[in-house]
């Protein structure tokens, strides 16, 4: 903003001296900058426009000149630093798009600059085997001192709650399919139906669908695919279904457009049944508007190149762990930008229907991570598991994976601390029902931390011939809770 003030100032400035000005002129001019200035003000945050504004505005003006006169003249640009420190001064918005885009750019080079540091962590790592191997001849075997750089370690993530931000959205979802059907008055407010419901059937929307029709059959009305025929036939007749609700057709058209879907009557005859609405509807919202969870870019970047080895080899292999359909996973993948981290042999399902949403089994198959951890080729005890779900926690635990760390981040957990808490807690006590019954070692709120225990990991598995490291106890626990920065919680046990 400053560099586009003093531009135009500066033209009207050699305006005025080229064609010798008249006071009228000059004045035509400036009247003509304030409003330049007083628009982009405004496109940045700063405030509104009018009378009120201009004297503010313009008393800022001659120092915004000041400040950006010698980048105009000598062709240099505003760092992002300045940038932002002359936004906060003048009393901008946070969250405006100058300083969002600076902040972005700055992220990105803190992020370059730490994996470079860790590359060369990483050949220190392979300086000091060759040495100890040669110190240690006729005494261990120097293969067996060889680096995890010829032995990899394996990160194994969910997607759903872990790499995308999608359950949210997709509860969000699961309660608009259903509103229209549910016989209650008024009809479920969603908030409390995603903490109720939805958590309490795993997100498996047939399982919901069945209590919404047991709840209308008990009610004396015809079952959730009834009214979808007889809607087709009238689309009129979903107004008569919504008329004594407070949500009705127009309320729930408004919300299908927050997802880029059609109107209720338009879209349901489409499909054979509400499953198959739900299913495809909620593949097409997500395809355009699902987005991954905080700073996950970052932590990827960091974890692929943290143990970058002299011949382009790594130190951590990534892989996907998740009871969706592949298919959907590789479709979300690009929506969210993420597909260039992982390898296409690299994603591991548990189900092949390729649009399937359907939430994980009561009782995980831990065959998901056994075969990622093949793929990476070490044992699922070199490996640390990433889940977001109790019954994702189960089937990580009971795979036998080394580390599994609970992340609750996403913003389908609440904020509350209170309410955190006891999701962590959950997540280190793990699933009563499950082979192990082991839970979390760790759970994180910042999946930027997750390098960081990986770090750990890769320090105590360092060699080859080393006996297994036994994660699950307080010391251990403490230890890779000790690693991070943000919020974490650890096994008491």
């Amino acid at each position: 903003i400053a560099s586009v003030v003093a531009l135009r100032v500066k033209e009207a400035e050699n305006s005025a001296i080229a064609t010798a000005a008249t006071a009228a002129t000059t004045a035509a001019a400036a009247s003509d900058c304030r409003d330049v200035v007083q628009r982009l003000f405004v496109h940045a945050g700063f405030g509104s426009t009018g009378p009120e504004a201009e004297a503010k505005i313009l008393g800022i003006v001659s120092e915004l000149v000041d400040n950006a006169r010698p980048f105009c003249t000598t062709e240099q640009r505003i760092t992002n630093t300045e940038l932002i420190k002359m936004q906060k001064k003048y009393g901008g918005r946070k969250n405006s798009p100058l300083v969002i885009k600076a902040a972005e750019e700055e992220e990105e080079k803190a992020a370059a600059k730490a994996t470079e540091e860790a590359k060369a962590k990483a050949m220190e790592y392979v300086a000091e085997v060759e040495e100890v191997a040669e110190q240690s001849e006729g005494v261990r075997d120097s293969e067996a001192l060889q680096e995890l750089c010829d032995l990899p370690i394996g990160v194994l993530l969910d997607f759903d709650g872990t790499l995308g931000d999608t359950e949210a959205p997709t509860a969000h979802l699961a309660w608009l399919e259903l509103a229209p059907f549910f016989p209650q008055r008024p009809i479920p407010e969603r908030v409390a139906f995603t903490k109720t419901k939805y958590a309490g059937a795993r997100g498996d929307f047939v399982g919901l669908m069945a209590g919404v029709d047991a709840q209308r059959i008990e009610a004396g009305l015809a079952p959730i695919e009834k009214v979808r025929e007889a809607c087709a036939a009238s689309p009129r007749r979903w107004d008569v279904e919504l008329a004594d609700s407070l949500f009705d057709r127009d309320a729930i058209d408004k919300q299908r457009r927050i997802f880029g879907l059609p109107k209720l009557a338009l879209a349901s005859p489409n499909y054979a049944s509400l499953y198959d609405m739900q299913q495809q509807e909620t593949l097409k919202a997500l395809s355009v508007s699902a987005e991954r969870t905080p700073r996950c870019r970052e932590m990827l970047r960091s974890l692929l190149l943290m143990g970058v080895c002299g011949d382009e080899s790594s130190l951590v292999r990534l892989a996907i762990a998740t009871s969706a359909g592949k298919p959907r996973v590789e479709r979300l993948l690009d929506a969210t930008g993420l597909r260039a981290f992982f390898e296409d042999e690299g994603i591991f399902s548990a189900q092949a229907d390729p649009t399937s949403l359907v939430a994980p089994k009561l009782a995980p198959d831990p065959a998901i991570y056994r075969n990622a951890a093949d793929w990476v080729g070490v044992d699922a005890e070199r490996c640390i598991a990433v889940e977001d779900s109790l019954s994702g926690v189960a089937s990580a635990a009971d795979a036998g994976i080394g580390v599994v760390v609970g992340y609750i981040g996403g913003s389908h957990i609440p904020d509350e601390i209170e309410e955190k808490a006891q999701y962590a807690k959950r997540l280190l006590k793990g699933d009563p029902n499950s082979q192990s019954q082991r839970g979390a070692n760790v759970v994180i709120n910042d999946i930027r931390d997750l390098p960081k225990i990986v770090e750990i990991f890769i320090e105590l598995n360092r060699w080859k011939t080393a006996k297994s490291v036994d994660w699950n106890t307080p010391e251990k626990s403490k230890l890779l809770a000790k690693t991070c920065k943000g919020k974490v919680w650890s096994s008491p046990k």
